[in-house]
């Protein structure tokens, strides 16, 4: 059989390119003491790298931040081109996160205080509307609220409650604890934990 050929963009190293770009930015940063997410969540006081044994799953950048209110943690994974469709985040996204957040297989991670988080390029004016949408909603609702007014005509757009219904817990880790649409309202809606896009 033909071995695939690989795009020259991974044959040349355009990811890594784009994770060093990245990275220079967060260690700027750290050297001048300038917030890196939200001022609130205080400064950066390490970066570390590959971090999967350590049990960050998003493990290829974890900062941990200072602010008046103590120690946190924000776990990213960088990939170098745009992850989400307007109606679907990536798989391996959403998996990683309910791993993390349940605690499947590591302890790290809680859930008020610590961030998990995706790194990439930015999406298209229409994904980015479908993605804003959706957290805007998710964060200005109670969780149970969120669920009730979803399946009301007018509160999402079709591929708003499809990009919604992608983040739900994967089959193969419902048992593993509360997965419901609220749990998952409530994901997407914690503001100094849960998915920062």
């Amino acid at each position: 059989m033909t071995k695939k050929i690989a795009p020259p963009k991974i044959t040349g190293g355009g990811g890594d390119v784009f994770e060093d770009k990245v990275v220079a930015y967060f260690m700027a940063c750290l050297l001048t003491d300038m917030p890196p997410l939200d001022p609130n969540l205080g400064v950066l006081v390490a970066l570390d790298f590959q971090t999967k044994a350590s049990g960050w799953l998003f493990d290829d950048l974890l900062m941990t931040l200072s602010s008046s209110a103590g120690e946190s943690h924000a776990s990213f994974s960088i990939k170098s081109y745009p992850q989400f469709t307007r109606k679907s985040a990536p798989t391996d996204f959403v998996a990683s996160t309910w791993e993390q957040y349940l605690h499947v297989g590591t302890s790290k991670f809680e859930k008020d205080r610590d961030i998990l988080g995706l790194i990439a390029p930015p999406h298209g004016t229409a994904v980015k509307r479908e993605i804003d949408g959706l957290l805007n909603k998710a964060r200005s609702e109670r969780p149970v609220d969120f669920v009730e007014r979803i399946g009301q005509a007018g509160f999402l757009a079709k591929p708003g409650m499809e990009l919604f219904q992608s983040f739900g817990c994967p089959p193969r880790l419902v048992n593993q604890g509360s997965s419901t649409a609220a749990e998952t309202a409530s994901l997407l809606a914690t503001s100094r934990s849960g998915i920062r896009l």
